[in-house]
């Protein structure tokens, strides 16, 4: 006969991390919700090696960096009468509006890609440099999740910060079918679906980055947009 333990799950209010972050927060400004530290430590499952001090400097890189994404969006909520992110007209869900959530995904996420990149570049041994592809893998997930979330809160198609994502890695030296592998597993198909998926938001893609094009005929997209990554 076996015996299997178990356990009554806790509200989330009882959870509590192995370092005492106290009721450090960051705030930017009265249209963004406060980030606290003891939160975001366990929505990323931080342990207690990354200080709180650390763990600050690194989310406040994160706020600056997903409010810098939205400054304009801000402006235009705050322009239409919206003072605050919970004020903007958006889905409910556990009885707050999921904009909230994805304020806290992508800072939250974009935290943990920072510490990531940190991990990574602090540790030299050769060991070390087998770990440091691994997170490369993981970080590029990360930041990938990071722009989901900022695009749910602008109300974009997921797909194109897949393609802005895409285009920056293109610029590094990957080619195109390696970047649709990475990203949907297979290349079959997936180029043309990316590139045919909506001229408008490719063309704007490539206007965002001060290059003023024209987007091609169907037959000839696929070509341009190789042409313009430099593959």
């Amino acid at each position: 006969m076996s015996m299997v333990a178990r356990t009554n799950p806790g509200p989330a209010e009882d959870d509590i991390t192995d370092t005492d972050d106290g009721d450090t927060r960051i705030s930017a400004g009265a249209f963004w919700p406060d980030i606290v530290l003891r939160e975001l430590r366990l929505a990323i499952r931080l342990p207690g090696r990354v200080t709180t001090s650390r763990l600050l400097h690194t989310a406040t890189g994160a706020v600056a960096h997903v409010t810098r994404e939205l400054e304009a969006w801000q402006q235009e909520q705050q322009a239409a009468g919206h003072l605050t992110l919970a004020d903007v007209p958006a889905s409910v869900i556990n009885g707050e509006s999921v904009n909230l959530w994805h304020w806290r995904n992508a800072v939250y996420t974009a935290t943990r890609a920072l510490i990531l990149e940190r991990y990574r570049d602090a540790d030299t041994t050769d060991k070390g440099d087998r770990r440091a592809d691994a997170l490369d893998i993981q970080t590029s997930d990360l930041w990938r999740d990071v722009s989901w979330a900022i695009s749910d809160i602008l109300c974009r198609p997921r797909i194109f910060a897949e393609f802005v994502l895409m285009k920056v890695k293109a610029l590094e030296g990957d080619t195109v079918d390696s970047l649709c592998f990475r990203y949907y597993g297979t290349t079959q198909g997936v180029t043309e679906k990316v590139l045919d998926a909506n001229p408008g938001l490719c063309q704007q893609v490539f206007l965002d980055a001060g290059q003023d094009v024209e987007m091609p005929e169907p037959e000839k997209k696929k070509r341009e947009m190789i042409q313009l990554w430099g593959e």
